[in-house]
């Protein structure tokens, strides 16, 4: 990352989390945080797993198996289509990175 990073404040389970990211993945980053808060509390309200440990496993675990399936979806796709397809993987494997650092806060 640059100098020139930007600090984005993103709440995670009623708890604010403040993150430096690069200036043009800010909203990336915040629309990454409004998908996984929404699912982090989705998962609690539903499961009896009381832990935010416990709650972010979970929503990892449902995350991740979207996005194999979404890779697998894309590796279908024959190759003369696979040159648009490219954006999209980017762009999923973008969101598997601001996963992955939302997560790190709760270990």
């Amino acid at each position: 990352m640059s100098t020139d990073n930007e600090v984005v404040t993103v709440t995670l389970l009623n708890r604010s989390y403040r993150l430096q990211c690069e200036p043009d993945e800010q909203q990336m980053v915040i629309e990454s945080a409004n998908y996984l808060d929404r699912e982090l509390n989705s998962v609690q309200q539903q499961s009896k797993a009381s832990s935010p440990e416990r709650v972010a496993v979970m929503v990892a675990l449902n995350v991740v198996s979207k996005l194999l399936e979404a890779e697998k979806k894309l590796a279908s796709i024959p190759s003369s289509s696979r040159s648009l397809a490219n954006v999209s993987k980017k762009e999923l494997q973008s969101l598997e990175k601001q996963i992955d650092k939302a997560l790190r806060t709760y270990a």
